[in-house]
């Protein structure tokens, strides 16, 4: 029997290529990865090879360790939580690799020769120590404790000793700024995996800090050659001995600034863009600050030394390699981008692979605003399965009418929202002093019901004044349901002719199954001297009104989706239906075919529709999606020639349950430029 190797973290960016030419060697190898790292792929071509066996699994079950490691003569470990920021989000699980690592080294004996994948991390901020490139001898630093950025190289440190300590030969390979193509992360946020997407979109290059900072890049079949070398060399030591070597290209450093304007330049050489896009330094790209390694280059004298390693590929060519890798994404992207904010995902089959640090489903206001108020301090990409972005805030023409979906009149509770939202409506607005009515039992009552008692006859207004003024329902703390919240506001008498009949017409359900939480806030309560004035004939309340605002034009609301989409850059991928969500694997996939790898996710979609696109939700989740409840609305848009002076009002309630609908708006009267003159439209 040939030679044994196991790969763990087999399946991610260099593992799969170390065990693919292992396996061209006549090695004999086991891929082990547990697909928790976004770009880890046990279908990748790489591992399509007769000699490698693909093994969905990790290094924190030890019986399958100990099996795994038991059955082979080397041992490759990659297995690790990737990315900066995936590691500075999740320190638990980046610890964690630790026990992994444990379960190893225990497992190891004097038989085994093993190559550790370790970091030019473990440096830490070395530049402040010395001014020389970073040597294997030299000590290591890291910032404070509450930094969550040092959590990373200080386990890979500690890992380090583990296998230096273990029963095998060893070699621990210090790796430098690797690169190659399937290299993408979740989050693309290693440096040239990042630039190489947002030129794809035609998107600001960012940068941290002011590019400055140096660094030295080695192109992954380099990499890969190194780790061979590296593991040759082990299996040629002494059992318990163990060395320290950078895998890595020594010269030269290229400052980050540097790197931007050469991939820049070959993209434009390639004709893969068009023009040359902003360069952006000092943005926010992490979750926590930290001052990183400031220059870091690798020493490679023992590399020289001991393997014989020198890179062979220049940068400049290793980038017009991933480039020429890459063309039919940037191809993809030229032809779908449809504006400099959002794109159509038509045919997106010939490059379905996407990934971003956060992927938001749907594009409506939830999803626009998230997506807006990311913008800047992450990579967002958002899947929309209308044809354009907005949702609900949609125009439908009818002739020279224009209708409203559901007619989303903005009014607002804080100042500033007020202020950036108006600010981003260039046509400007309609300033409406809004006014609404109740039509009851062939009765006009203005609106709020309950401070306008004068109004209801005689017999309901006693009984709600009677109710009202001695209410044993007055309680103190949170109350259980929307039905105790009314009856402690307003008594038994307002509970039975308006807000029960009104409630149980407009959600299906007693307000006694209703949470009072999402409900109150736009109903007005706590004004005891106002319930008690508008009940007298002889000093009733005016009509309430409140300032609300509706954007001019024949636009309508969708004016205000559209100015959102600005508010954001990342790309908004329409007529993307989601059908299934990974979270193990970190991936969504859509109905044509698009997969989409994600960091963090960000939902929109109504919660059954979620839960049942999440594969291996647990069943108490999927149990309790099932029983969740919703109403559907059903809205009937109605265009008059001719202006009708009945209830003259922006909206009017209807509680009544004989009438089958529970409100009705008069869209001329909120905005003008939506219908003909002297014509009405009802919804």
């Amino acid at each position: 029997m040939g030679a044994r190797a196991l790969v763990l973290g087999g399946a991610g960016f260099l593992g799969r290529y170390v065990a693919r030419a292992l396996a061209d060697d006549g090695v004999v190898t086991t891929v082990l990865d547990d697909l928790s790292s976004g770009n880890a792929d046990m279908g990748a071509r790489e591992l399509d090879h007769p000699a490698i066996r693909r093994i969905e699994g990790s290094t924190l079950d030890r019986p399958l360790v100990t099996r795994l490691v038991t059955k082979c003569e080397f041992v490759i470990h990659f297995a690790s939580v990737v990315g900066v920021e995936e590691t500075i989000a999740h320190t638990v699980e980046t610890v964690r690799n630790l026990e992994g690592t444990i379960n190893v080294v225990e497992a190891l004996t004097r038989r085994h020769a093993v190559v550790f994948g370790s970091s030019a991390d473990v440096y830490g901020v070395h530049s402040r120590l010395f001014d020389h490139p970073m040597h294997e001898d030299d000590l290591q630093a890291f910032e404070r404790s509450s930094v969550n950025r040092w959590v990373y190289p200080k386990v890979k440190s500690l890992e380090e000793n583990l296998i230096a300590g273990s029963a095998a030969s060893s070699v621990n390979t210090r790796i430098f700024n690797s690169y190659g193509r399937a290299m993408d992360f979740p989050r693309s946020k290693r440096v040239i995996s990042q630039f190489m997407e947002r030129l794809s979109l035609r998107q600001p290059l960012c940068i941290s800090g002011n590019g400055s900072q140096t660094r030295t890049f080695t192109y992954y079949q380099d990499t890969v050659r190194g780790i061979k070398l590296a593991l040759e060399y082990a299996a040629r030591q002494s059992p318990g001995s163990s060395v320290a070597i950078n895998i890595g290209r020594a010269s030269p450093a290229t400052s980050i600034l540097e790197l931007a304007r050469l991939m820049m330049a070959i993209a434009l050489e390639m004709d893969l863009i068009e023009r040359p896009l902003p360069i952006v330094t000092n943005a926010n790209m992490y979750s926590q600050r930290f001052d990183d390694s400031w220059h870091r280059a690798p020493d490679a004298t023992r590399a020289r030394r001991l393997l014989s390693f020198e890179p062979r590929v220049s940068l400049r060519d290793g980038i017009r390699r991933l480039f020429e890798c890459s063309r039919d994404e940037f191809r993809h992207q030229r032809s779908s981008s449809l504006s400099p904010g959002w794109c159509r995902g038509d045919n997106v089959s010939s490059s379905p692979m996407r990934s971003a640090d956060v992927v938001i489903l749907g594009a409506g206001i939830a999803g626009l605003s998230c997506r807006a108020a990311l913008n800047g301090s992450r990579d967002t990409l958002t899947l929309e399965k209308q044809s354009s972005p907005g949702g609900l805030l949609k125009m439908h023409a009818a002739g020279d009418f224009v209708f409203d979906t559901s007619v989303h009149v903005m009014f607002f509770r804080d100042p500033a929202m007020r202020d950036a939202l108006l600010s981003l409506l260039g046509a400007g607005v309609h300033t409406l002093d809004r006014r609404s009515l109740v039509w009851q039992k062939g009765r006009v009552i203005d609106y709020p019901y309950q401070f306008n008692l004068r109004q209801l006859p005689e017999s309901a207004r006693k009984e709600c004044l009677e109710a009202f003024v001695d209410n044993p329902h007055r309680l103190r703390g949170t109350p259980r349901s929307f039905r105790d919240w009314i009856l402690a506001q307003f008594g038994e008498g307002l509970y039975k002719h308006f807000f029960l009949p009104y409630n149980l017409k407009v959600y299906g359900l007693s307000p006694e199954e209703l949470d009072a939480s999402p409900m109150v806030w736009t109903i007005p309560a706590d004004n005891r001297q106002a319930i008690l004035r508008g009940a007298e004939d002889d000093n009733g309340q005016p009509p309430s009104r409140h300032e609300s605002y509706y954007p001019r034009g024949r636009a309508g609301i969708e004016s205000l989706a559209q100015a959102m989409v600005g508010c954001g850059s990342g790309p908004i991928y329409c007529g993307q239906s989601v059908v299934g969500i990974d979270p193990r694997r970190r991936e969504v996939r859509t109905a044509s075919g698009m997969v989409v790898r994600y960091g963090r996710l960000v939902s929109s979609l109504p919660l059954p529709q979620l839960v049942e696109r999440i594969s291996g939700a647990p069943a108490a989740i999927v149990d309790s999606a099932a029983h969740l409840e919703a109403t559907s609305i059903t809205v009937v848009q109605i265009g008059s020639r001719q202006r009708t002076a009945v209830l003259e009002a922006h909206w009017t309630y209807f509680p009544d349950p004989d009438i089958p609908f529970y409100r009705m708006t008069r869209l001329e009267r909120i905005s003008s430029d939506l219908c003909p003159p002297g014509a009405t439209a009802l919804l």
